[in-house]
């Protein structure tokens, strides 16, 4: 990994650059150089790439004062231009290979490695052999042949043992991938279920963009990726997608880019705003210089910390003469303004959101059904305890696959009569039992490998606190792997009368407290901190009731102090994060406090 870059002396702010380090078997890290085309970045990224290959850049870089702290001999790949790469990648042709392959030639050892996955997923007689495909002619025409005769053309879509790279582009463009001959090679083909084909030539440059880089990563397998402008032909969530994906399977990414989505990506762990400085050298010496011997240009580089730098970088890159961008970044800073302006003054609340029109299921429901995977409940009964419009049922039925391998039916409780109502009314999901409450009594007896809290607690009050705890226990209770999950975003995206932010390690502690294992994982949603909480290996015996509203209690005390100094401390609120912690601490303090004053009232009276 790279841990610092020093560059020339001509360059002030931040030098050297220090780049995040992954940490011990956790996510890798991504950084963003953006600035204005001629401002360096991609100059930046060569020297990156020749100091990581101990090469010295005919002898420039030694000369100015490059040079990068490594934390060992890495391996590195910085891509040719997309365009290029993309062309080459969708036909293996036999001609091609008619020699060993070399070391450098990073195109054609993608090829073979991506097409040698893809023809074994066919499971063809036998095993594709690299190596053989580059030095010998028969193998490489007995392996095309097996595709298909020249004159007849046949179309093989790839099985359910793929590779993550191609259920990524599967499920990105709701496809299916596939391979045919093609004169004398093998190519690529889309399909999708109208029965519309594409071979590789006609997929549009964002489908050969995104399944380029993911290509590429998984032959190469770099420690360091270097990527001049990534986000070239994607659009938004396919730049997410792809910055997640280099998370996932290399330590350490560096990108160059213009985009505001990557300079504002929740993936991107640092961002450096590159800028060219105005030289105090004339523009054209008496007498040409030698490239080694040739002034370095004068660079100042600033690490963008906050969201209101990142802002303020962003507009940079724009052209200030666009008027219309300008008229709608205003409306939008307007819009925000008077949302947050009426959000405040009346205090909205909380109602049931219904599930997303989208085909993929959203980034929550995406952790929720990894964290159920990883617990595999043995009983196929799920409880959703507080279902509302019974949106984690619609989003998890949006995958194929089940959360057990048994048959699922799910009881959804709901206990308001008019979202109940609107439950009832929804659309059945094919080949999925459920079966809708709305009282306690009616769960009396149930057993379910699977409870869950979703997006629920935060507007719970103590005793529908020892409810749900209840409810929950005596669900999953001699039930094999049975586990109670919690998921809750954390500050709140908005403020809201009746709620209160709960904290994942204010919840872990209760859980704990009641004798649970937990288990949490966090995740980034919308620019706040979700997470899912897994409560497993129930207790033989559950605390009395009483006993429980009292351990809730306590840690309400608890959170009201917690919010109590965060509201008195706050300094100075520059950004959106503040402003979202400052405003779930007052509107979690008034919550907190309405309701340990309405129970300390009950309890007098009683």
């Amino acid at each position: 990994m790279i841990r610092s870059l020093a560059m020339p002396a001509s360059t002030i702010g931040e030098n050297p650059l220090q780049f995040p380090l992954p940490s011990e078997g956790g996510l890798g890290t991504v950084t963003v150089l953006c600035g204005p085309n001629g401002s360096g970045k991609s100059f930046i990224l060569r020297m990156l790439k020749d100091l990581l290959g101990g090469k010295s850049a005919a002898g420039f870089n030694k000369g100015h004062g490059w040079t990068a702290d490594l934390t060992a001999k890495v391996t590195s790949h910085r891509p040719h231009h997309h365009k290029v790469q993309m062309t080459s990648l969708g036909m293996l042709a036999g001609t091609r290979a008619g020699k060993a392959i070399a070391d450098n030639d990073h195109d054609l050892q993608v090829q073979i490695v991506i097409f040698g996955l893809l023809i074994q997923a066919l499971g063809l007689p036998e095993d594709f052999d690299h190596a053989r495909w580059g030095i010998d002619p028969a193998y490489r025409q007995t392996v095309v042949a097996a595709i298909g005769p020249e004159e007849e053309e046949r179309l093989y879509w790839l099985g359910s043992d793929l590779p993550e790279f191609a259920k990524l582009f599967e499920d990105m463009f709701d496809c299916r991938l596939g391979v045919r001959r093609a004169k004398d090679g093998i190519e690529l083909v889309i399909g999708w279920a109208s029965g519309v084909t594409a071979p590789f030539a006609n997929w549009s440059d964002g489908q050969k963009s995104y399944f380029t880089v993911l290509a590429t990563t998984l032959a190469l397998k770099p420690e360091v990726y270097i990527f001049d402008e990534v986000e070239n032909f994607m659009h938004p969530e396919l730049i997410s997608r792809t910055i997640e994906y280099l998370k996932r399977n290399c330590r350490q990414t560096i990108l160059s880019s213009h985009h505001p989505h990557l300079i504002f990506g929740r993936a991107v762990d640092a961002v450096f705003y590159v800028e060219a400085l105005p030289s105090p050298r004339p523009m054209f010496a008496a007498q040409a210089l030698k490239y080694q011997k040739q002034p370095s240009a004068p660079r100042r580089i600033t690490r963008l910390e906050t969201d209101r730098a990142k802002l303020a970088s962003a507009y940079r890159l724009f052209d200030v003469t666009d008027a219309a961008l300008l008229a709608t970044a205003a409306l939008v800073r307007e819009s925000v303004d008077l949302h947050l302006n009426e959000a405040v003054r009346t205090l909205f609340g909380c109602d049931p959101a219904p599930s997303n029109r989208r085909v993929y299921m959203d980034r929550q429901t995406e952790e929720i059904a990894s964290f159920i995977a990883s617990f595999a409940p043995v009983c196929g009964v799920v409880l959703d305890w507080g279902a509302g419009l019974g949106r984690t049922l619609a989003e998890l039925s949006k995958r194929s696959a089940t959360t057990s391998r048994e048959p699922v039916s799910w009881i959804l409780y709901e206990p308001v009569p008019a979202t109940r109502a609107a439950l009832l009314a929804r659309s059945p999901i094919d080949g999925v039992s459920v079966q809708v409450v709305g009282t306690r009594a009616d769960l009396a007896g149930v057993r379910a490998g699977l409870v869950l809290l979703t997006n629920v607690l935060h507007v719970l009050d103590p005793e529908a606190w020892c409810d749900a705890l209840i409810d929950a226990w005596n669900a999953i209770s001699g039930v094999e792997n049975g586990i109670v999950l919690v998921t809750e975003i954390y500050p709140l995206l908005a403020p809201e009368r009746f709620a209160i932010p709960v904290p994942q390690q204010w919840l872990a502690d209760l859980f704990l407290a009641l004798g649970f294992k937990v288990a949490v994982r966090g995740f980034s949603v919308h620019g706040a901190e979700s997470y899912c909480l897994a409560a497993s290996a129930p207790p033989d015996t559950l605390p009395p009731r009483e006993a429980i509203r009292e351990i809730v209690i306590a840690a309400w005390e608890g959170l009201k102090e917690q919010y109590t100094q965060t509201y008195e401390g706050v300094g100075p609120v520059s950004s959106i994060t503040d402003q979202r912690h400052l405003l779930n601490a007052v509107f979690g303090l008034a919550r907190v406090t309405s309701c340990l004053a309405k129970g300390q009232t009950d309890a007098t009276v009683a």
